[in-house]
């Protein structure tokens, strides 16, 4: 049973811009930018050639007719059979306040949340691989703090900030970035505003920064001043009046925040073609899953990577017809020691929620067929079904399906870890396996 993954003619999510390598990269049960890449093409091939021959019908297999896979969204018309929803992803107020020395933490995807960029007129891009939204942001769960250099003169880079970013339809984008006293040095903000801001009216009674967009960045800079913080917003969109609307608003939303707190940002999925429930990868894995595998206490921030889209995937038989297809969500998450993320350890969790289990059960089954995963060993008393593998796009990953969530877990460690032994691996990710396949089958 071969998966036929239509080709997306949208931009895959932009890379993290943190150095070193990462765990468990690749599309879950298949890597997803090489299955793309190998399978796509040879899919386009046949499902033009079925569509010219017999028609898309030959297309809505085990009983699934195309409206319960696809809905039209206004100004997505050209998306193709990879997107089942393009504006799925939506999100609500959180009731969680977080504080960090002390303080509450202002939340960056709060301040300016997704609804609020299409609001402003922009189209936030559809895709059905997780990074189009990206965040890093205190969760309070980690008794682990930053070691805050007070003579440091520069201010951490994406990968190790408070920030939330929108990747935008016409490569353009959206990140918030916010800076407190509690967590970065006032001497690196300071610095940050001399190396070439200029000081511009107010916005909303706030002391206001600009640095104009460039040949080397395209992205106009704004520094924001409030009370106890110094928020960046970094828009890339030649749509200026819908940038005069979100720095308006960031500026309301942050001098509210001196006195009503930002709780955090809850992600979850609207969608007529979706349902059932989505996975919330961050809520599987715990400070306490991360002590497990390092036997130290994980980072302040976590990193969470979100599709915007339902995704379709179909299953055939030896390449050739589609016979049934399915609907899925994916999200990813990270949690890292305090380090800066290029020597950082890590423990990676990134997750499919099929909206059927025979979704799940044919896609798991069709990752273990030995196309992909000739390095593969079966792992028993995880979840329903488990193996590990450590093949191109899928290092070193536990591979766990429980219901119609596909889960890989992986870890990675800056030095010699491309020497870890598999058994040793398997022996280290299997009690969260089974702690994560434990919480799945709870729902």
């Amino acid at each position: 049973m071969n998966p036929q993954y239509p080709d997306n003619s949208h931009a895959t999510p932009p890379a993290s811009s943190g150095g070193g390598p990462q765990p468990a990269g690749g599309w879950r049960i298949w890597s997803r930018k090489k299955m793309i890449g190998a399978v796509a093409v040879l899919v386009v091939i046949v499902a033009a050639i079925l569509m010219l021959t017999v028609g898309k019908d030959m297309f809505s297999g085990g009983g699934q007719d195309e409206a319960s896979l696809y809905v039209k969204r206004a100004g997505y018309e050209n998306v193709n059979e990879v997107i089942g929803d393009p504006t799925a992803l939506i999100s609500k107020s959180g009731s969680k306040i977080v504080q960090y020395a002390g303080s509450d933490v202002v939340q960056p995807c709060t301040l300016i949340t997704i609804q609020d960029v299409r609001s402003a007129g922009l189209k936030v891009a559809a895709s059905q691989l997780p990074g189009i939204v990206q965040r890093f942001y205190f969760d309070g769960e980690s008794p682990a703090t930053f070691a805050k250099a007070p003579n440091d003169f520069s201010l951490p880079i994406l990968d190790d900030s408070n920030a939330c970013q929108y990747s935008l339809e016409d490569k353009g984008s959206v990140r918030i970035t916010v800076d407190q006293q509690e967590y970065v040095s006032e001497k690196a903000i300071n610095r940050e505003l001399e190396k070439g801001y200029n000081k511009i009216a107010d916005v909303e009674g706030l002391s206001t920064y600009q640095r104009t967009a460039s040949a080397e960045d395209p992205n106009t800079a704004y520094f924001l001043s409030a009370k106890g913080a110094i928020v960046e917003l970094q828009i890339n969109t030649p749509d200026k009046v819908a940038e005069e609307k979100i720095l308006k608003l960031l500026a309301q939303r942050l001098k509210s925040s001196s006195s009503t707190p930002t709780p955090i940002e809850e992600f979850t999925y609207n969608s007529p073609v979706f349902e059932a429930s989505v996975t919330n990868a961050c809520g599987l894995i715990t400070p306490n899953s991360f002590k497990e595998v390092f036997g130290i206490d994980s980072g302040p921030l976590v990193e969470e990577k979100l599709a915007t889209a339902v995704g379709v995937i179909a299953d055939g038989a030896d390449n050739t017809a589609p016979t049934n297809k399915y609907n899925f969500v994916s999200r990813d998450c990270k949690r890292r020691s305090p380090d800066p993320s290029a020597t950082a350890k890590t423990l990676t969790i990134e997750t499919d929620t099929y909206e059927t289990a025979e979704g799940a059960k044919a896609l798991f089954k069709y990752s273990k067929s030995g196309t992909l995963t000739s390095d593969l060993e079966e792992v028993s008393g995880v979840g329903e079904e488990a193996y590990f593998a450590n093949t191109a796009g899928m290092d070193n990953a536990l591979v766990v399906r429980q219901g119609r969530v596909v889960v890989h877990l992986g870890y990675y460690i800056p030095e010699g870890d491309a020497n870890t032994d598999p058994a040793e691996r398997i022996r280290i990710l299997t009690p969260i396996g089974k702690s994560v396949a434990g919480k799945l089958a709870g729902d």
